[in-house]
């Protein structure tokens, strides 16, 4: 038997194993399955036997949702997730002006209930789904919120009627007469332009130096996050993709760069795209980074759609800094941490009901820049 004979056994073998299966449980499962989706189901299987919450299989569906996220607008509560605790949700923050914003949805929220059902039940990915849902309709969500001034641990439950909210990626304003603020939010498809805007704008009205706030930026486009680290860095290498049987891939930035002086802000969800910038900044000297350390998000994924409309997230590289540092699990240590910002006196408060009302961080920025100004 040759060795294409063989292989087509193996998978015969392999196929007649699976629908035997699928026939025993449509025969043989306490309920009903005629309802049953056993085709998404063995492709996400597919992809969750990886062990890697990065990758996934999407029903078409799915994947739409996923594109709207890369073009800048999402539907349902309006905030930026990530994985909390015991299997909850964790509000990273709620987008300006959305549902869960108004609904009084703060950072550091942990959803736990999701419409009566515990989000223990589900993965992320799941809870990600019965969280969002078409605009319109209500989801009803149940909060442990611990107050940061108390540390009192309290639960909340909410019922925010979903809508179809846009994510700008950038935003920014005048701090003083001639320092700037820009914030960063996520790297979508559009950020490296807009971004470009926005320094333009803010120069024209007076700024000399600028804060670059990227704490809370999950990720997004590396193409955007290298097009907008070159606006930044003079002459250097920006990141290095390695992918298992092919050369690296090298991105350096070109002398064409910013002359006003700036300071990075980072923090634990600052993740992925956004720690390739911090990455970039820190060892190439173009800035300071200060705040928390790192998400630790050290590898890249692409997606893929198929012809029937449904697509996958697959990790496919890891990333090495400029100085070679793979930074995965491990994240990035700021040049300034906040506990020494707040041990310099520059401290971040919250008034009784948890809401900040000063960032000590934002305020050793604005302090620093002033003395480089006058220097």
């Amino acid at each position: 038997m040759c060795s294409s004979d063989l292989d087509m056994v193996v998978l015969r073998s392999r196929f007649d194993k699976l629908l035997s299966l699928e026939d025993f449980i449509k025969k043989n499962f306490y309920k009903d399955t005629s309802e049953v989706d056993f085709d998404t189901g063995i492709l996400k299987g597919l992809f969750g036997s990886l062990d890697d919450r990065y990758s996934e299989y999407y029903n078409p569906q799915e994947y739409a949702d996923l594109l709207e996220e890369f073009d800048g607008s999402v539907t349902g509560i309006g905030a930026y997730i990530t994985p909390g605790p015991n299997g909850s949700v964790e509000i990273v923050s709620p987008i300006e002006g959305s549902p869960a914003e108004a609904a009084g949805i703060m950072k550091g929220d942990l959803i736990i209930e999701v419409d009566g059902i515990s989000t223990e039940e589900y993965s992320f990915e799941g809870n990600q789904r019965r969280i969002k849902g078409p605009a319109g309709t209500q989801v009803n969500l149940k909060i442990s919120r611990t107050n940061p001034v108390t540390s009192v641990t309290s639960e909340i439950e909410l019922t925010i009627t979903r809508a179809r909210v846009e994510t700008p990626a950038v935003s920014s304003e005048m701090k003083t007469d001639d320092i700037g603020y820009i914030r960063i939010t996520t790297f979508d498809n559009k950020v490296s332009r807009e971004f470009a805007d926005h320094l333009k704008k803010l120069q024209d009205q007076g700024a000399k130096a600028f804060v670059l706030d990227i704490r809370d930026n999950g990720g997004g486009d590396l193409d955007q996050v290298v097009e907008l680290s070159d606006q930044l860095l003079g002459v250097q290498t920006i990141v290095t993709i390695v992918t298992p049987g092919q050369a690296d891939t090298v991105y350096s930035s070109n002398v064409a760069k910013t002359d006003l002086p700036f300071i990075l802000l980072v923090n634990e969800n600052s993740a992925s795209a956004s720690e390739i910038l911090a990455g970039a900044i820190q060892d190439g000297k173009a800035a300071p980074v200060v705040g928390d350390v790192t998400f630790g998000k050290g590898i890249v994924q692409t997606v893929r759609g198929l012809m029937d409309g449904s697509g996958f997230k697959l990790t496919v590289s890891r990333y090495l800094t400029p100085s070679g540092a793979d930074i995965q699990d491990k994240g990035i240590t700021p040049d300034v941490l906040s506990e020494d910002i707040e041990e310099m006196g520059f401290k971040t408060k919250f008034d009784e009901q948890g809401n900040e009302i000063s960032d000590g961080v934002l305020e050793y920025a604005i302090d620093y820049l002033q003395k480089e100004l006058t220097r």
